[in-house]
């Protein structure tokens, strides 16, 4: 087997880069009249021990993956801020307003894959 410094070395940067996926949610496409494409980025250890737990967890670790569309632009936030309300919305109400429970945790779900958090992210050698 190799040293696996070397391997490291021989890497590079790459071993650094956090893995991206992007990905189509079917509705929003069918709403927006084009394919609505969300782009994400896997969460470093530091992001995910930063997201607070609770009901909304999930929420909020696709607000902190999410690099496209910006959720947080205030125009989006604006637009859909009910009406009478003072202040806008949050972006993490308008992530609960906008896409669906299974959106969410499905979104939340490929987040964790990019993440490491996959089945298939570490694979244990079996000794004979």
């Amino acid at each position: 087997m190799s040293n696996l410094i070397d391997l490291l070395l021989g890497a590079g940067d790459k071993v650094l880069d956090r893995p991206t996926g992007e990905y189509e949610l079917k509705r929003l496409s069918a709403l927006c009249g084009e394919p609505f494409i969300i782009s994400l980025r896997a969460l470093t250890m530091r992001e995910f021990n930063e997201l607070p737990l609770g009901d909304d967890f999930r929420v909020h670790v696709v607000l902190k993956s999410v690099t496209a569309p910006d959720f947080r632009d205030s125009r989006l936030l604006a637009k859909y801020t009910p009406e009478g309300r003072k202040t806008p919305l949050t972006p993490i109400e308008l992530l609960n307003k906008m896409l669906l429970p299974g959106e969410i945790t499905t979104l939340a779900a490929k987040i964790e894959d990019l993440s490491g958090f996959g089945k298939n992210a570490i694979e244990e050698i079996k000794k004979n």
